[in-house]
């Protein structure tokens, strides 16, 4: 059952990533070329707090497992990433991250849209929109990722985090409104 003390930091949480990825699409779009690094870095602390967030929404009965799935494949981009520099310092360019990040927001939005048709999670409208912005996202970065610049990299990376942020929000939120229901409606 859901402590009254988990569901708000949760919560705040989601709103925390929809923060940061608002900052990174401002950044992004208003400081001109902000630099790969410091955007991989940004979805790599993103992940992590969406992965804090999963476990306790998973720990506490709550629809936790696309934060969790989500967050380890951001996480994984930066660690491949990183782990790459030593054989190619060109891995911390725009292209390669670009079709990471592509990569990452294909199998979320994939992972997303299949736990909405077989689980229907009670906080289905967030689900769906982060469902729908990261394979609109795949789509973008799968298209251009060759030509990819820091600003797109940003962008993209930003509106994924916002996305994640406010579908973390809403799972909270569906548990915080209804502890005594499941958290799928099977």
């Amino acid at each position: 059952m859901p402590t009254s003390l988990h569901r708000p930091w949760t919560f705040l949480g989601g709103v925390l990533l929809a923060a940061l990825g608002l900052a990174l699409v401002l950044a992004s779009q208003l400081l001109g070329e902000l630099s790969v690094p410091a955007t991989l870095l940004t979805l790599v602390v993103a992940a992590a707090v969406e992965l804090a967030g999963g476990e306790s929404l998973r720990r506490h009965g709550g629809a936790g497992m696309s934060h969790l799935v989500s967050a380890v494949l951001v996480g994984g981009l930066g660690f491949v990433l990183v782990g790459s520099l030593a054989y190619d310092p060109r891995m911390l360019t725009p292209a390669p991250v670009a079709m990471f990040l592509g990569l990452a927001c294909a199998v979320n939005g994939t992972f997303r849209a299949v736990d909405l048709a077989a689980d229907r999670p009670r906080a289905w409208a967030s689900e769906a929109l982060d469902a729908a912005v990261s394979l609109v996202l795949a789509v973008v970065l799968f298209a251009g990722w060759r030509e990819a610049t820091p600003g797109l990299v940003g962008l993209t990376g930003g509106l994924d985090v916002l996305a994640g942020g406010l579908a973390l929000a809403g799972s909270a939120r569906a548990l915080w409104k209804h502890p005594e229901l499941t958290a799928y409606a099977r």
